[in-house]
Formats: C-alpha cells, structure tokens, sequence
C-alpha cells in the first residue's frame, strides 16, 4: 500500500472552508440584498437580507429565474438580457448602478437600486453573475418629502400676498416669487442675478451694499430679524413705502451665508392711515362744533375728553375736567350714581341709551341746568371700553316747547272758529277776506221751544244742556267732512266746505247730516226725558259770499239768499222734521225719499214748494276724509310763535264771550 501524507491537503481544505464561512458570513451580514445567478439566470445563490427583503425562503429562491423577483415591464425581459450581453458583450447594466422595480412574494413592488458585476470562472465554466440590490423604499420616500416640502415652500412663497426675496451674503438676488415681479415691474431675468440695491429707494439706495458687509464683519443686527418701514423703488423710478422683515438663512451644506425677505407694500395702508387720521380730525371738529355738551367716559365714570359746549354749559376748564369723575356735574337730585345706573343699562342691553327724562345738572358756579343725557360706546382701537355722554341744556327748548304749546292751544281755539283754509289765509293776509261760492249747502237746526224752556232753567243748566247737545252735533259735522258756521243761542249752522263744489254730494251729505241729527235727539231725549227735546231743520244749497269778520273777535260767516232760504226752510218748517227747498230735492233724488209739502209763504220769497225729507233710499256712507285738519294747520303754519301767542289772548277772550253770547241770545233768538 501507499501511504500519502494528507496534513497540508486538510489544512489547506480546512482554510478554504474557513474563508468560505466567513464569505458566507459576511454576505449574510450585508445590509443590502444578494443573488449569485448562473449564465441560464437560476439563482444559485442569496443572503439573508434578500430572505428578509423579498419575503421568499432561501429554498424557494435557490434553482429558480432571477425574473421571479423582477418587477414592472422588465420581468419577460430579463432572460433576453443575459442572452444579449452572453453574445455581444455589450455592458448596458453590467459594472453599473441602474434604478429598477423589484417584486417580493406577495407581489407588491418597491424600487430598487441594482450593481450587477460578472464573476471570474475557469475555463469550462459556466459564467456567474452577482448582484447587489439595495432597497430605495427609504429613499425614494424620502426624496418625495423632500420634493414635497420643496413645492409647499415654493407655493407658499409665490401665494404670498407680499414680495420675496432670497440674496447671497453679496447682495445678489438668487430667488424671488411672483408678487415681486407684480410689485416691482422687471422680470425674474432681470431681477435674478442683480444686486438688491435695484430696488432699494430713498436715501438707503447707495448704501445698501455697506449695511450689509458691516452686519457680516460686526453680527451687529439692526434690522435683522425686525421689521422696518422704508422706501422701495419700481422699475418705472417711482417709489412707494414699505415694510422690511430680514433674516438670516442658514445654508450649512454650500457653507455661504443667504438672507431671505419679505417686503409689505404699504401703499394702501399708509393712504388708509392718512384717512383715518382725517376722519379722526373730522370727528373732533365735529365735536367740538357740537351745541351739545359731549363728555368721553371710561367705565368708571372718569372724564378722558370733554368739547367747547361742555365747557361752556358747565364752566369748568377742560383741564378741571379732564381724570374726574362725570359725578361733578350731577345734582343731588340726579344722585351721584345715576351715571351707573346708565352705564349698567348700556352694557346689559348693548343699545344707544337716551333718557328723555330731564335731570337737573350743576355748573362750576354752582347754577341748575336742566338737562337729558344719551349714552353710547365708542369703537376705538384701545382695550379699554370708552363711552359718549351727550348732554343737551333743555333750558332754551324748554322756552321754545312752552311757547309751541300756547300757539298751538292758539291755533286750535283758531280752528274751532273758522274753516282750516279760512284760517291758514288769515294767518298770512291780515287783510278782509271774502269770497263768492256758486254752490255751498246750508243747513239751519233749531231746539222748538228753546225760550220757554230755558226760561224755566238756571244759565249754568241751560249753558250744560247746550253744550251736551252741540257736542253731539260736532261729532257728526266732523263725520261728514263738514263745516260748523255757528251757533246763536240754539240755532245750529252747518254748511259744506266753500270752495268744494259738489252740488249732489253737498246735498247728499247735508241730508244725511241732518236725519243723524235727529237721530242723535232723539238718543239725548231717552237719557233726559225731563227735557223732550224737539228740531226743526231746514236745508238750503246755493250760491254765497263767505267772509270774516272782526279784528278782535273773529267770525266766519255767509250771507247771501240761499243763506236766508236755508233760514227760512228751518223757520216754516215742523217739529221734528227736515224741510227742505226744491234744489235740494232734484240734487238729492237718487239717495232720499222726498215729500212734497205743497205751496208754503216763505218771507222775502212769496209762495214756493218745499219738500220734507223722509228718509234714505240707500245707506249714506260718510266721506273719506284726508289727514286731520289741525295737524294740517300745525305743520303749514307760517307764522312766528311770538305772533301766534299775541293772538292767544283775542282767542282766548273770545272763547270766553261765547258763553256770554249764548246767555244773552237765550231770550232773543231771530227767525
């Protein structure tokens, strides 16, 4: 036998399976993914970190095609590939990095970085081909954030409402957004590359480039990181003010210093600033030309500004008044809290306060002004709530309320005696007035047997019982739109409105006017049944001539001979009936049954028909009236106060003599 000495052949295996154990270690202790595939692609060969990577065991992938963990549109490709490069030799991947898809076990991709390199075989061999796979998930997911957060930093800088710029530590202009472009007028081709200087304005223009070496030498910050308003300048020269906000960028990786900002065009603002301060000084002329006194108070009552007028109204110095309590100018009588009271009225409810209520103030001399007082907040920019007290010195308007009351107490004394327009003529013609009416209807009313009756009754009685009837009959002239003349004694005279020429609807009123009359006794009687009480009307229509009369004592009479006619309708007519004349009949026809009295002597006009009227074919309604006629008069009154109250006392005694006239007429009544 021959014996071989195998201690060097079993060291050397020994070293070889040493270092293939440690190969194999240390591919497995890759960070990045590992196949070994022969020249057909079968995978002979993976570590651990493509067991992991891939999800396949190391039994699944060991024998089969590299085109198993190939991904996207390359997986029918891959052996063509190898074929192409086993043939030409032509390196397209080979000894490269390429970017590619792969695809795990489940069948999800994820990209992938691939360095793929042929191995050294002997001759004979088939060739091998090892490659390197490096995950780019991480990455790739990482550069998208970055390019996310690179297109939100440069959405936001070109949505900003305000220019941008970023420019090296030389002054030059590296980026800049599009509300620069709009701002400024250059393009970003003439903008980008060019010193900031372009665009500085005002003095700062040809020092800009010395700010900045000396922050870059000194550190020393006075504008950076604060904001300051300067002058910029367009293209066109023009400037416009601005606001400046600097800071410093730190660029770590290029190892230069940038500065980025922002400039706020305060064009608008500056104008906005200017109308405010306008309007501001508007408003204190307006205040201090106010006739009412206006206090400006905190919360608490104290006296931040006060005008002319309360100086004025209340004698103290705005000085004195200025940091005192609005208590001052109150009265005992106000009390010295009623300013709270108003104050936690205001700010319960949130509304203008105005107190119609008058309250007695004090002035520095120690004098009572009566006054009202209104409240209100005042919008200002401080923290502090601050409110407006406008008060107003009712003394004058006080004289002035007192002096409309006795003129209107005038004029309504005027309207009781004469027609409205009669009485707005007589306010501005002094002179005679007096008219001729082609057609105004007349009606004359008489109590039958008023004499002997008031013969048995006390003046007081007589005077009571009158004025109870002839307010009735005033309520019913003023439902028909009518025109109480007078009265004499107990005649009662009505006309329709001169001036309004409306023969049917004159007489049509007129007769319904009188049948209310008569109804309206009759209702008086069944409350007094001692009196029995009786009419006799008579109704006329025709033309007159219409006039006041007196200086002193006015009166707004008619006279004519349809005003006589009338008069005698009610004379020869009977008890508890209207007579009327023949005129009234035809005008009235359609509306009233009418009776012919026959042939009746009427003094002054000899033999004549007269009718009697019975009653309505259809229901009367009364007129529409327009707005009442005294306020009419009060709002068209031309005349001064002091006129009307110099007429209050002629008024006033002839409304006095009124009751005399019908005293001394109760026994000497004409017919």
């Amino acid at each position: 036998g021959f014996i071989k000495a195998l201690t060097s052949q079993k060291a050397y295996e020994a070293e070889i399976r040493r270092k293939q154990s440690l190969t194999t270690g240390i591919i497995d202790a890759a960070f990045e993914s590992m196949f070994a595939i022969n020249e057909r692609g079968i995978i002979e060969m993976v570590n651990e970190m493509t067991v992991a990577k891939f999800g396949w065991s190391r039994e699944e992938l060991i024998g089969q095609n590299i085109s198993m963990v190939t991904g996207g549109d390359h997986t029918a490709k891959h052996d063509g590939y190898i074929k192409r490069f086993l043939r030409t030799g032509e390196k397209r991947a080979m000894g490269k990095k390429r970017e590619l898809v792969a695809r795990r076990k489940d069948g999800t991709e994820f990209p992938i970085e691939l360095g793929l390199s042929e191995v050294h075989t002997e001759d004979g061999e088939q060739r091998r081909f090892c490659g390197f796979i490096k995950d780019l998930t991480s990455r790739k997911a990482f550069e998208a954030d970055i390019l996310r957060k690179q297109q939100l930093t440069s959405g936001i800088i070109e949505a900003s409402f305000d220019a941008m710029f970023t420019i090296t530590e030389r002054g030059i202009i590296e980026i800049i957004n599009e509300e620069a472009v709009r701002r400024f007028g250059w393009s970003r081709e003439e903008l980008i590359g060019a010193n900031i200087s372009i665009i500085a304005g005002g003095p700062h223009s040809k020092n800009h480039d010395r700010y900045l070496a000396n922050y870059l030498r000194t550190g020393v910050k006075k504008v950076m990181g604060l904001q300051r308003e300067l002058v910029a300048k367009r293209k066109d020269g023009s400037e416009f003010p601005i606001e400046l906000g600097l800071t410093e960028v730190t660029m770590n990786d290029i190892g230069e210093r940038r500065f980025c900002g922002f400039i706020r065009d305060l064009t608008q603002q500056k104008a906005h600033e200017k109308e405010i301060k306008r309007k501001e000084n508007m408003t204190k002329g307006i205040i201090e030309a106010s006739l009412a006194a206006v206090f400006a108070i905190d919360v608490d009552g104290v006296i931040q500004m006060v005008n002319g007028s309360a100086v004025k109204e209340f004698g103290w110095s705005k000085d004195e008044f200025l940091g005192q309590n609005i208590d001052m100018i109150l009265t005992e009588q106000m009390g010295h809290d009623n300013h709270g009271h108003f104050m936690k009225k205001y700010i319960s409810s949130g509304k203008h306060i105005g107190s119609e209520e008058q309250w007695a103030a004090r002035a520095k001399d120690g004098s009572v002004i009566p006054i009202t007082i209104g409240l209100s907040e005042v919008e200002h920019s401080g923290t502090s709530r601050l409110f407006a007290a406008y008060v107003h010195n009712m003394a004058q308007q006080n004289k002035i309320r007192e002096m409309e009351i006795e003129s209107s107490k005038a004029e309504a004394l005027l309207l009781n005696m004469l027609p409205e327009g009669i009485a707005l003529r007589l306010k501005d013609d002094k002179g005679h007035i007096a008219d001729h009416y082609s057609s105004v209807a007349i009606l004359f009313a008489d109590i039958v047997g008023f004499t002997a009756m008031s013969s048995r009754m006390s003046p007081v009685e007589v005077v009571g019982m009158l004025n109870e009837l002839f307010s009735m009959f005033d309520d019913i002239v003023e439902k028909y739109d009518l025109n109480k003349v007078k009265t004499i004694g107990d005649c009662y005279m009505v006309t329709s409105h001169p001036g309004v020429e409306s023969e049917k609807n004159d007489s049509s009123h007129m007769c319904a006017f009188g049948l209310e009359m008569i109804s309206a006794l009759q209702e008086y009687n069944k409350k007094n049944p001692h009196h029995n009480l009786n009419l006799r009307v008579g109704i006329n229509i025709g033309p007159v001539v219409a006039g006041v009369v007196g200086t002193k004592r006015f009166l707004y009479d008619l006279w004519g001979d349809s005003v006589n006619l009338a008069s005698r309708m009610e004379s020869t007519g009977i008890p508890g009936k209207i007579q009327v004349s023949k005129v009234v009949a035809v005008h009235a026809k359609d509306k009233f049954h009418f009776k012919s009295r026959g042939i009746v002597h009427v003094k002054g006009k000899g033999d004549m028909e007269t009718f009697l009227l019975e009653g309505p074919k259809i229901d009367i309604p009364a007129p529409l009236k327009a707005l009442p006629r005294r306020g009419s008069l009060l709002i068209k009154k031309q005349g001064s106060l002091l006129t009307s109250l110099q007429n209050l006392k002629s008024s006033r005694a002839l409304l006095d003599n009124r009751i005399e006239e019908l005293q001394s007429h109760l026994h000497d009544k004409p017919k």
